[in-house]
């Protein structure tokens, strides 16, 4: 009896090859993720702040631009609505 209880425990002392097993292993996939994670998430923020930045100064252009054209339009009007 004393045999079977040492044959059974020195299978459990064994060290078991597991791939998740040793804690590097473990710190090195949660870091991949994580990594993975952020560089996913960090494409689509930039592109929306990149185009909302070149929506604001297009919108800025066109309304500079239409207030360019605005007193050009008045100084036409007026040009030959006396004449």
């Amino acid at each position: 009896m004393n045999s079977l209880v040492s044959s059974r425990s020195s299978k459990s002392s064994a060290p078991q090859k597991q791939f998740f097993g040793e804690v590097r292993t473990r710190i090195l996939f949660v870091y991949s993720i994580l990594l993975i994670l952020l560089v996913l998430s960090s494409i689509p923020i930039s592109r929306a702040l990149l185009f909302a930045s070149v929506e604001q100064r297009a919108a800025a252009r066109i309304k500079a631009e239409q207030a360019d054209f605005q007193a050009i339009y008045q100084a036409w009007q007026a040009e030959f609505a006396v004449g």
